[in-house]
């Protein structure tokens, strides 16, 4: 029952790795401080409410459904790095294009 979580899980961490070393490339450490300090929170509070639940004999929980648990953390973080590695390329695309434009017309 763990090993689809356990593959989500693994199979994503290289992007994830990957995501979180190309903005502190950037130095968006602001970025990845308020991230972590979000997650600081919301992992322990669903593992808790996951925890209360097996408790109460709500749901049956097992290693599978742990690693289900932390696939799911993996996925949401590799969607926000990755989005916000897309804002930041904009941003520089921008700022490149204005100062192509600023260029041309010193030319002219």
């Amino acid at each position: 029952q763990a090993i689809p979580g356990l593959s989500l899980f693994f199979a994503l961490s290289g992007l994830v790795c990957v995501g979180e070393g190309m903005l502190l490339g950037q130095k968006d450490l602001k970025f990845l401080g308020n991230a972590y300090g979000a997650y600081f929170f919301a992992v322990p509070y669903f593992l808790l409410r996951l925890k209360k639940r097996a408790l109460l004999g709500l749901q049956d929980v097992g290693v599978g459904t742990m690693w289900r648990t932390f696939s799911i953390y993996q996925v949401i973080r590799c969607c926000i790095w990755f989005a916000r590695m897309m804002q930041l390329q904009r941003r520089t695309d921008r700022q490149v294009s204005e100062r192509d434009d600023a260029g041309v017309q010193l030319l002219n």
